[in-house]
C-alpha cells in the first residue's frame, strides 16, 4: 500500500513538490531552540524518488560485520551480503558518457542488477578544484571506490541516475514489466494506520488504513503474513497506534497496550548537517540559475530534451569515516541577494546523540513529535567541530565556541533516520527502522540490501 500517487516528471516535481512529501515538524533541543523540518517520501516509490543528491554510497565493512555482531545473524556480514548488493546494482555509463578510468573500481560493483549506478555526468568546476586541493594530502587521500568497503579519503561520487534520469525503487522494483505481474497490486492512496491481530494478540496479518484524510477505514487480512515496510517515521507511529510500544505512554493517549515494549521509537539516529558558504569569484553557480528564470528555465528545458546539464546530477564529493563533506557549486540554502558560492556541508556520520520518536494524540492521522536529540552526546559536538575546522582550513578559522555556536544553531537533518523499531514475534517489519544503529554512510543502498535479503528470508520461511 502507497500513501499517494503514482511517480511525477521533474517538471510537476519541481511545481509541486510539497504534494510529495511527507513533512514532519522536529522538536526542538537543548541546542536548537526551533522546529526543524524531516521530509518523507509520499509516492509510491518512497523516499528514493525524492532524494535531493541520489546519493549511492553503501555501508563500510565495519558497519554490516558489526551488524552480524549485534544481532549475532553472520547473514548481515559483509561477505554475506556482497551477492544482495551485485543484485540490486546495474552500473551504468554517466550520461556524457565521458572516460571514466580512475574514477571507480569495476571489481567492486555489479553491471547486471535492477538499479541503476553511474558517476557524474555533468562535469562541474569545483569537481578538479576539490581534487587538486587534496591531491597528496594525508587528511584526505584519494579513494578510488567509496562503495568498496572502505570510504575514508576523496572519491567520485556514485548517483542512482541513468541517462541523465533518475533511477528509484519505482523504475527498477516496479517497473512495468514487474508492476504488470498478476500477484502485484499497488493500491495507491492508501495510508495505513495500524496493524491488528489475526486470532490473538501475537499474529498480526490484518492491516488498517484509510484512503482519504476523511474517509472511512478498511481493513484487510492477508493470508499468510503481512511486512511493516513504512520507514523509520512511519513503522514505529504505526506499531504504536497499534498497542506496540511503551504501555504506560500508549494509556495515556486512550490508546489500548498489546505488547509492553518501551523501545519502540526510541534509539532514533539521524545524520546531522551543517553548510558552510564560501564566496567565489564565479557565476558558474547554482545561484545564477536559482536568480535568474530565464537560465533555469533553459537547464531545464535542456534536462527534458537531451536529459543532459547541470539537472543531470550533482558534482563529486569527498567522505570520511566520522563525518563528510558534500561540496556543492552553490549554497543549498536559499542564497543571498548578491554572490555566488562554495557549498561545503559537513554532514557527521557516526553520531552518538540517540532522539526519539513519541506519539501526539491517539489518532494515526495526527503526525509524530519527533526529537533527534542532536548534538546531546558532547562527543558529536567535538566531531562536528573538527569537521568544521577541517572545513574551515580553506579560509581563516574561527574560535572553537563560534564554531560550536554555529553548530548549535544551524545544524540540520540529512534525512536518514533509522533505529526506531523493535521486532516482535509474528510481524515482519523490512525498513531501516530495524538497524541497532544507523550506518557511516547514506542509507539508501542499505535499504535496497536489507529489502533484498529480506526477500529471501520471506520466500525461505514459505517455501
Amino acid at each position: 500500500m502507497s500513501a499517494s500517487k503514482q511517480g511525477a516528471s521533474w517538471k510537476r516535481f519541481l511545481s509541486v513538490f510539497s504534494e510529495h512529501i511527507g513533512g514532519h515538524l522536529q522538536s526542538p533541543t537543548p541546542y536548537k531552540q526551533q522546529d526543524s523540518t524531516l521530509c518523507r517520501g509520499a509516492l509510491y516509490e518512497n523516499v528514493t524518488e525524492l532524494q535531493r543528491l541520489d546519493l549511492q554510497f553503501d555501508f563500510i565493512i565495519d558497519d554490516y560485520d558489526r551488524f552480524a555482531r549485534v544481532t549475532g545473524d553472520e547473514g548481515w556480514s559483509w561477505d554475506c551480503l556482497i551477492p544482495y548488493m551485485r543484485k540490486n546494482e546495474r552500473f551504468t555509463p554517466p550520461a556524457d558518457h565521458h572516460n571514466t578510468s580512475g574514477q571507480f573500481n569495476p571489481a567492486v560493483h555489479g553491471f547486471d542488477g535492477i538499479n541503476s549506478v553511474t558517476l557524474s555526468g555533468f562535469p562541474s568546476p569545483i569537481d578538479l578544484r576539490v581534487l587538486d586541493t587534496t591531491q597528496g594530502s594525508s587528511e584526505w587521500p584519494f579513494n578510488l571506490d567509496v562503495n568498496s568497503g572502505y570510504q575514508l579519503g576523496v572519491g567520485w561520487v556514485q548517483e542512482t541516475v541513468k541517462d541523465g534520469s533518475k533511477s528509484s525503487s519505482a523504475t527498477s522494483y516496479l517497473a512495468p514489466e514487474f508492476i504488470s505481474r498478476p500477484n502485484l497490486h499497488v493500491l495507491l492512496h492508501a495510508r495505513v494506520t495500524r496493524v491488528l491481530p489475526s486470532g490473538s494478540n501475537t499474529i498480526f496479518r490484518t492491516v488498517e488504513f484509510v484512503q482519504n484524510l476523511q474517509g472511512e477505514r478498511y481493513t484487510m487480512t492477508a493470508k499468510k503474513e503481512l511486512v511493516l515496510s513504512a520507514g523509520s517515521v512511519g513503522t514505529p507511529n504505526i506499531l504504536m497506534h497499534s498497542g506496540i510500544g511503551n504501555s504506560s505512554a500508549l494509556a495515556s493517549l486512550g490508546i489500548a497496550p498489546l505488547h509492553d515494549l518501551p523501545p519502540v521509537g526510541q534509539n532514533l539516529s539521524d545524520h546531522p548537517l551543517v553548510e558552510l558558504g564560501f564566496l567565489v569569484n564565479s557565476n558558474n553557480t547554482y545561484e545564477t540559475a536559482e536568480r535568474n528564470a530565464t537560465v533555469a528555465a533553459e537547464q531545464l528545458a535542456q534536462w527534458i530534451t537531451t536529459r543532459t546539464g547541470p539537472l543531470v546530477d550533482n558534482p563529486s564529493r569527498p567522505n570520511a569515516a566520522h563525518y563528510e563533506f558534500l561540496f556543492s557549486n552553490g549554497l543549498i540554502v536559499p542564497p543571498p541577494p548578491t554572490g555566488n558560492f562554495l557549498g561545503i556541508m559537513a554532514a557527521m556520520v557516526s553520531p552518538v546523540s540517540r532522539g526519539s520518536i513519541t506519539l501526539n494524540s491517539s489518532d494515526p492521522l495526527s503526525p509524530p513529535v519527533i526529537n533527534p536529540k542532536f548534538f546531546s552526546a558532547e562527543l558529536d559536538l567535538f566531531i562536528m567541530r573538527e569537521a568544521m575546522r577541517s572545513a574551515l582550513r580553506f579560509a581563516t578559522a574561527p574560535t572553537d565556541v563560534e564554531l560550536d555556536e554555529y553548530t548549535r544553531d544551524n545544524a540540520d537533518t540529512v534525512n536518514h533516520v533509522a533505529g526506531t523499531a523493535v521486532m516482535i514475534s509474528g510481524l515482519r517489519i523490512v525498513d531501516l527502522s530495524i538497524v541497532p544503529f544507523i550506518s557511516t554512510g547514506h542509507t539508501q543502498a542499505a535499504t535496497y540490501i536489507i529489502a533484498e535479503r529480506a526477500a529471501d528470508l520471506i520466500k525461505e520461511a514459505w517455501n
